[in-house]
């Protein structure tokens, strides 16, 4: 299948003049758009679709589905419609079956080919479903797509399973502002703060050297979020202070560095940074929009 980057080639290339489409310029777009994989001459099934007409015209059938190439006639052209598709790679759980829940992914392939699909001209949505091989599973891999005058984006895409358990796979999830920031020995990405003076009896009781508020009497849902790694005598510490009633600042998150000394553990170093609750950056060293 071609990638990215020759998707816009190929809309130029193959967008054409047409009247009200005959069978002989569906069947020679498809095989432009699609060189090699399609070899039907059957009818196209069409509906309107975002101003024009949606032309689904049979590629090859496969054990499970009938493949076929999307051409939109609209304003006296021809022009297939081409789908990104991300390549997922599942690996085997532990206890033998597809964990399903964490793929990786080696990039994104484009398409014209189509599994069986729904075109709703009122929303300019379209969803494309795909049946899981034989074997790995019951369900369909399901693409919901957005057309515009851009051309077909990807929105979603998820494991829709038999008995109707989904799980999605794009795009993917965010990480956690926790995993975002990760525990670092250093205090970069922080605001450096003076240094307490300040030997705790365990790493566990960083609370006494940010103070949090928490619990909290304010409105929100307030939260500690704590993750700690040692590294032989240095211990370094990331808190989370988050739930703030506050559509701006979210929270503050806290990075201390601790070493181990003979009466306890010596706080060695101390930053911050604002957590944002909207807006790009959701950890800044500067002000939340």
């Amino acid at each position: 299948m071609p990638r990215l980057p020759a998707l816009a080639l190929c809309l130029a290339a193959l967008s054409a003049p047409a009247g009200a489409a005959e069978l002989s310029e569906l069947i020679a777009m498809r095989d432009a758009a699609a060189p090699g994989e399609c070899a039907l001459e059957e009818a196209a099934s069409s509906q309107p679709f975002s101003g024009g007409t949606l032309h689904a015209v049979p590629c090859r059938p496969t054990a499970q589905d009938m493949l076929s190439v999307l051409i939109l006639e609209r304003d006296g052209t021809l022009q297939p419609l081409f789908f990104a598709q991300p390549d997922f790679q599942f690996q085997y759980a532990t206890d033998g079956t597809l964990d399903w829940a964490n793929p990786s992914w080696g990039g994104v392939l484009v398409s014209p080919v189509v599994s069986s699909f729904e075109a709703d001209d009122a929303t300019g949505r379209i969803t494309m479903s795909a049946p899981i091989a034989p074997g790995l599973g019951q369900g369909a891999f399901v693409h919901d797509y957005a057309f515009d005058d851009f051309g077909v984006t990807l929105e979603t895409a998820r494991v829709s399973f038999d008995g109707g358990r989904e799980v999605q796979l794009w795009p993917p999830a965010a990480p956690s502002v926790l995993e975002e920031i990760g525990v670092a020995h250093s205090l970069d990405g922080f605001t450096k703060e003076p240094t307490p003076d300040t030997v705790l009896a365990s790493p566990l009781d960083v609370a006494q050297v940010v103070s949090p508020d928490f619990p909290s009497e304010e409105e929100g849902r307030p939260r500690l979020e704590i993750s700690m790694e040692q590294r032989g005598d240095a211990v370094a510490v990331t808190l989370l202070d988050r739930g703030w009633a506050d559509d701006s600042v979210e929270g503050k998150a806290w990075r201390v560095l601790m070493a181990r000394e003979a009466e306890g553990w010596r706080v060695t170093g101390l930053g911050s940074a604002n957590i944002c609750g909207r807006g790009g950056a959701r950890v800044t060293t500067g002000l939340c929009p």
